[in-house]
C-alpha cells in the first residue's frame, strides 16, 4: 500500500506538488533543529573568582563586627568565614592591653582535644580549626602568660554547630595506631577528583576539610600557611593557572600565577624561592621554573628536553606530546643539584645547577642507547636485589646521598612480553643510597605494601621515621588494576581505596585505610598552623597564560543555518580572565574560535580538537571511555574590549549569539 502511494507520489505529473512539499518538510525539520528565531546577542556573564567572593564574604562580616564592640567574655564569632572549610571558624574581639590567651576546641574524648594560643596583642583575630562535622563542639578561651606558660582563668566558653558533610567526604574503613605516637596531629589528604582536601586525626575523626579544586599540592611554608594549586584551571586535564598560600581557615594571601600553568610538585630554595613544574609553550609538563617567593617573577628555567632525549627508555604511558612527564621534583643543597622524578621514561636524574649538567640517573637501562646512557650517567646497581623505579610518582632527597622514592611499580619492565601483571605486582617506598664517586645506586630500605599504580607518595619525617601513602589502590572483579582509577571513570565495578603507613625504626606505628582514592597524605601538626587572621588585600603575584592567536587567517563560508548545531552541546562561561568552552567536538576535525569586536577586526584561536587532554595517561582508553565533552579556554591576556563569538567548524561559520567582554 504504502509503495503504491509513493509510486503515485513520483510520477511526472505529480512532481510538481511532491518536490516543493519535500522542500518544506525538510525546511520545519531544520528550523525545529536550529530554532525558528534568530535568537538575541547576549553578552557573557562574568563569575566571580575565588578571591573576589573571599573579599565580599571578608567586607561583609568585616562589616557586622565593627557594628558591636566584642570583648573576650563575649566575641564575635562566624563558622566557615571563607566558605571553603566548614569545620572551621573565626573568633574576633579587643582587649584594653596587649594579651594572650589559650585556646582549647574540646575533643569527642580527653585525647582528641586541640589547644594552641593566640598571639600577644589588642585586636584578636582567633581561628577555630578541627570542629567535629554535625556536632555541637565547645571551645574554651583562657588566659595565658606566655613567660611562665601558665593557663589563667576560664575567659569565656562557646559552642558552634556544624552541619553535616558531604557524602564523598568518607570516612576511614580502619585506623591504627598509638596516641602516644600521633598525639593531635592530622593526616591530610589531597584529592584526586572531587574537589576536597580533609584531615583525619589519631582515631579517625574528620576534624578539617578544604571544600576547593586545589590539584595535587598541599605544602607547608614556615609561617603557618599552605601552598596549594590554585582552583582556577588553564587547560584540561588539571593544569591550574598557579598557587594559593592559604591558612587552615581557608583565606587566600598570595596567589602567584605562572605564564604556562603548574603541575604536580614545587621544591623549596635556600633562598626561599620555589622550584615549580610548568609547561613548555610546545610541551608537556617538560619544564621547571625558578619563581621569586616576593614578586612570583620567573627568574630561571630549565627546559628538560635540553638534557633529556625525547626518545629512549619509553614506557607504556609515553606519547609525542608527554614524552617525560615530571610529577616530582626536590632540590639537593648540598650539590646545588635539581632532581627530577621523569614518570614516562622511568627515570630519576639530578641536574648540576652549577655545570648545568646531568650528574647521574637511577633507572634501567634498557631501550636506551649506548651514548644516552653515558650522557645521563646512568648509575649501576650495586646489588643484584636493587629496586629500580618504574612510573615512580614522588621523590624527596633526605641527606645529599639518600633518597625517598615511591615507586608504583607498573609493568617493571619496558617490554610488553615482559610485563609484571597487577595480581602480583605491589609498590613500594625506595630509600636509595647514591654513591656519585663510584657511580652505584643501592636499595637501603624497601617498604612494600598494596599495589598502588596511580597516586601515592613517600615523605621522610625525620629521625628513622617514614610516611607511605598507597593512594591509588584499585580493582575489579577481575582484581587489581594497572593504571589510574581515573580511567576507568563509571566502571559501577570499580573498588578504590587508600592506604596510608608510618614507619619509626622499622616499625609499623600508623596505619589508615579509607575507601577511596586519594593523591597524597601530608602528616602536619595542626596547632602549628593556628596562626591569628589577617586581613591584608591578597597579593597578585607573577604573570598570567596569554592563549596564543592562530598563526593563519582562515577562509571559511556562511552555511544557510549558520546557528551552532546543538549536536555539539556547547557551553559558554566567563571568568574574570577566561572565556571557558565547554562542548563536544569529535565529529569536527578542526574548530577554530574567531573573535571580531565592533570595527570588524577578527581574531582567531585554534581548538586542539584532537587531543586536548595532553596528559597520556588520560588517553589509554579512550576507546573504552569516550569523553563527549572536553574544555577549552581562552585567556583574557590574549584580548581586550567587546568581541562577537563565533565557531568555525570544518571552514564554516556558525554564530553563538554570544558576546565576551575583555578588559
Amino acid at each position: 500500500m504504502i509503495k503504491d502511494k509513493l509510486k503515485i507520489l513520483l510520477e511526472e505529473k505529480n512532481l510538481i506538488i511532491t518536490i516543493p512539499l519535500f522542500i518544506m518538510i525538510i525546511m520545519v525539520v531544520l528550523f525545529l533543529s536550529y530554532g525558528i528565531s534568530t535568537p538575541t546577542r547576549g553578552t557573557l556573564k562574568t563569575t566571580k573568582t575565588t578571591i573576589q567572593t573571599q573579599i565580599e564574604l571578608e567586607t561583609t562580616f568585616l562589616n557586622n563586627y565593627d557594628n558591636k564592640a566584642y570583648t573576650k567574655e563575649d566575641p564575635f564569632v562566624i563558622l566557615d568565614p571563607y566558605n571553603n572549610s566548614p569545620l572551621t571558624a573565626l573568633m574576633m574581639f579587643k582587649t584594653e592591653t596587649n594579651q594572650n590567651f589559650k585556646v582549647e576546641i574540646l575533643g569527642k574524648s580527653d585525647l582528641s582535644t586541640i589547644t594552641y594560643h593566640s598571639k600577644y596583642k589588642k585586636n584578636h583575630n582567633i581561628p577555630i580549626i578541627g570542629l567535629y562535622p554535625n556536632y555541637e563542639n565547645t571551645i574554651n578561651i583562657y588566659t595565658y602568660d606566655p613567660i611562665t606558660k601558665e593557663t589563667g582563668e576560664l575567659v569565656t566558653t562557646q559552642t558552634i554547630q556544624t552541619d553535616p558533610l558531604p557524602e564523598a567526604i568518607v570516612k576511614p574503613t580502619s585506623v591504627s595506631t598509638a596516641y602516644s605516637y600521633f598525639n593531635t596531629d592530622w593526616m591530610v589528604y589531597t584529592s584526586v577528583e572531587d574537589g576536597y582536601s580533609v584531615a583525619y586525626d589519631y582515631s579517625g575523626d574528620i576534624r578539617w576539610v578544604l571544600d576547593q579544586k586545589a590539584p595535587f599540592l598541599f605544602k607547608q611554608l614556615d609561617n603557618g600557611h599552605f601552598l596549594i594549586g590554585q582552583d582556577s584551571i588553564l587547560a584540561p586535564p588539571y593544569y591550574s593557572d598557579g598557587l594559593y598560600e592559604i591558612d587552615l581557615l581557608g583565606r587566600i594571601y598570595k596567589q602567584y600565577n605562572l605564564p604556562n600553568g603548574f603541575h604536580h610538585d614545587i621544591a623549596f630554595l635556600p633562598s626561599d624561592n620555589f622550584l615549580l613544574l610548568t609547561n613548555s609553550p610546545k610541551g608537556v609538563e617538560d619544564r621547571i621554573v625558578e619563581v621569586n617567593h616576593e614578586t612570583g617573577n620567573i627568574e630561571q628555567t630549565w627546559d628538560l628536553a635540553n638534557y633529556v632525549p625525547k626518545t629512549g627508555g619509553e614506557n607504556i604511558f609515553y606519547t609525542e606530546t608527554d614524552w617525560i612527564h615530571v610529577n616530582s621534583i626536590d632540590y639537593n643543597h648540598e650539590t646545588r643539584s635539581i632532581i627530577v622524578s621523569a614518570k614516562h621514561r622511568d627515570i630519576i636524574f639530578s641536574i648540576d645547577t652549577v655545570t648545568n649538567n646531568v650528574n647521574w640517573t637511577i633507572g634501567s637501562t634498557d631501550t636506551w642507547d649506548q651514548t644516552t646512557i653515558e650522557t645521563l650517567n646512568f648509575l649501576t646497581p650495586r646489588q643484584l636485589n636493587t629496586t629500580l623505579p618504574y612510573a615512580q610518582t614522588s621523590i624527596q632527597m633526605i641527606d645529599d646521598k639518600t633518597m625517598f622514592v615511591f615507586n608504583t611499580g607498573i609493568n617493571r619492565s619496558k617490554t610488553e612480553s615482559t610485563y609484571l601483571p597487577p595480581k602480583v605486582n605491589s609498590s613500594e617506598g625506595l630509600v636509595y643510597s647514591i654513591n656519585p664517586s663510584n657511580n652505584t645506586v643501592s636499595t637501603q630500605k624497601v617498604f612494600k605494601n598494596e599495589f598502588s599504580p596511580g597516586f601515592g607518595n613517600a615523605t621522610y619525617l625525620g629521625e628513622n621515621n617514614y610516611l607511605v601513602h598507597f593512594g591509588g589502590i584499585a580493582y575489579t572483579k577481575e582484581g587489581s588494576i594497572n593504571y589510574a582509577s581515573t580511567l576507568y571513570a563509571g566502571n559501577k565495578e570499580l573498588t578504590t581505596q587508600s592506604k596510608t603507613v608510618e614507619y619509626l625504626n622499622d616499625t609499623l606505628v600508623y596505619e589508615m585505610i579509607l575507601p577511596k582514592n586519594f593523591y597524597s597524605a601530608t602528616h602536619i601538626s595542626p596547632s602549628e598552623h593556628a596562626q591569628d587572621i589577617s586581613f591584608q588585600t591578597p597579593q597578585k603575584l607573577g604573570e598570567k597564560h596569554q592563549t596564543p592567536k592562530s598563526k593563519i587567517t582562515l577562509n571559511y563560508s556562511e552555511p544557510l543555518f549558520n546557528k551552532v548545531h546543538p549536536k555539539y552541546k556547547l557551553q559558554l562561561d566567563k571568568t574574570s580572565d577566561k572565556l571557558i568552552i565547554t562542548a563536544d567536538f569529535r565529529e569536527a576535525s578542526q574548530v577554530t574560535v574567531l573573535f571580531i569586536d565592533q570595527d570588524g577586526n577578527r581574531r582567531f584561536f585554534d581548538l586542539n580538537t584532537t587531543q586536548p587532554v595532553t596528559n597520556a595517561t588520560l588517553n589509554l582508553f579512550t576507546k573504552n571511555q569516550p569523553r563527549d565533552t572536553r574544555t577549552y579556554y581562552i585567556c583574557e591576556r590574549s584580548a581586550s574590549g567587546r568581541y562577537d563569538i563565533y565557531l568555525i567548524i570544518n571552514h564554516k561559520r556558525y554564530d553563538t549569539y554570544k558576546q565576551v567582554i575583555f578588559k
